[in-house]
């Protein structure tokens, strides 16, 4: 996780044949973008919920890069 800015970004990846759980801190999921597209748009990746304060995703198989705009507490 890499914050700079007023944004945060969080990369990651997901084996082959598997899927994972994302969170990414954001206020709200058209915050969020993967690969410089909404994140609910991008391939692979399924918003499920938010969640203490993070957008909450399902991913499958690659390697993805989520931008949000950076919260202050």
């Amino acid at each position: 996780m890499e914050k700079g800015g007023r944004k945060i970004r969080v990369d990651g990846s997901c084996a082959a044949n598997t899927t994972a759980t994302a969170h990414v801190p954001a206020k709200d999921p058209d915050d969020v973008t993967e690969s410089g597209k909404p994140a609910v748009q991008a391939a692979g990746v399924k918003f499920l919920r938010m969640e203490n304060g993070a957008a909450v995703y399902e991913v499958g198989s690659g390697t993805y890069g989520f931008v949000s705009k950076w919260i202050m507490k």
